[in-house]
């Protein structure tokens, strides 16, 4: 007869020694039913880590949101945040799962491949997506939602993620999201320094809702730099007209187009970039511009930039507006790819 797991925690309450306990199911244990696809615990963003015990913190790690499930009938199915199944996308990945010694699941967590520094790097796992790669993409797991016909999500995170460690088992593929109890903005400084995405701040006792409820806050880490602008888009639509700035890097002894930057601006600085850089049109991009119908500039501004990274097309990732900086002033340095 299949058993089911319950969760049961240590004396007091004692999170350390919570496990997942089997039990023969009796006549007055029904299984809880395998839910429809959940929507995800998302994060709200944050501008610095909360303070207090009851919060535990993660590294953010910059990859693919993805569910690992196995359905009642045996299947292994890999779903994105949005519902879209991508079981082909990572057979690694899905090879490991099919260790996991659990007759159904659900598992949280995120597919990232990491560089030689150990960093999560989102180019790299999207190229490795596009090639269905087996060795190089890893499943770092923070979550279990459901185990063997039991519903975790109104459990603490501290319970549900006890539950997780007794399965995930220590397959390469599969590893634990660690959690660690420290000060958050010490957490945080250490996870910029060594050049991560941000982390995740969650209340330990919480149970699992799906959407923004704010049990879940992600902190990013962000490079700023500075860009020459090369183009705007206006719209009536948008804050003070403008929709979106056009940016170029230094590449050589010329420019490169790296993207666009449409939030940051308050009402009152997007109608003053709008004032100033109509009076730099010109008729054509001073850099090639692979998309987008847009208003020229001669490159005589300069916009810095907040950004979490670059694309592998050389696009800036997250852009968000910080300032505009005189270009002669001698003390402005523009982002240099050549560099």
């Amino acid at each position: 007869m299949r058993k089911r797991p319950i969760m049961r925690s240590g004396p007091g309450g004692d999170v350390s020694r919570s496990r997942v306990v089997a039990r023969t199911p009796g006549p007055d244990l029904v299984d809880d039913p395998f839910p429809a696809p959940i929507p995800p615990c998302l994060a709200k963003s944050a501008v610095r880590p909360p303070s207090g015990s009851d919060w535990v913190y993660e590294v953010k790690w910059d990859g693919y949101r993805l569910f690992i499930e196995r359905h009642p009938d045996g299947r292994l199915v890999l779903r994105t945040r949005g519902g879209f199944d991508w079981t082909d996308r990572f057979p690694g990945i899905l090879a490991a799962a099919g260790n996991i010694p659990a007759e159904t699941f659900i598992m949280d967590g995120e597919a990232v491949v990491l560089n030689d520094q150990g960093v999560s790097d989102f180019s790299a796992l999207q190229s490795a997506a596009r090639r269905r790669s087996s060795g190089v993409v890893l499943f770092y797991g923070f979550d279990l939602l459901y185990c063997d016909g039991t519903d975790l999500r109104h459990l603490p995170l501290v319970e549900r993620r006890a539950a997780l460690v007794e399965i995930i088992g220590d397959d390469p593929h599969l590893r634990m999201s660690e959690t660690v109890e420290a000060d958050g903005a010490a957490f945080l400084a250490a996870a910029c320094e060594m050049k991560l995405e941000g982390i995740i701040a969650k209340r330990a006792r919480a149970p699992y809702r799906s959407g923004r409820g704010g049990e879940w806050l992600k902190i990013k880490c962000f490079q700023t730099a500075s860009f020459l602008v090369i183009g705007y888009k206006s719209s009536r639509s948008s804050l003070g007209g403008l929709a979106r700035l056009y940016l170029a890097a230094r590449e050589g002894d010329g420019l490169r187009y790296v993207g666009t930057v449409g939030t940051g601006f308050s009402e009152r600085s997007a109608a003053a970039i709008l004032q100033r850089l109509r009076t730099l049109k010109r008729s054509e991009a001073v850099a090639q511009v692979d998309s987008g119908k847009a208003t020229w500039v001669r490159p005589e501004t300069v916009a810095e930039v907040s950004f979490l990274g670059v694309t592998g097309g050389g696009k800036l990732r997250h852009a968000s507006f910080k300032r505009l900086q005189e270009a002669d002033s001698g003390e402005v340095e523009i982002a240099d790819l050549s560099a």
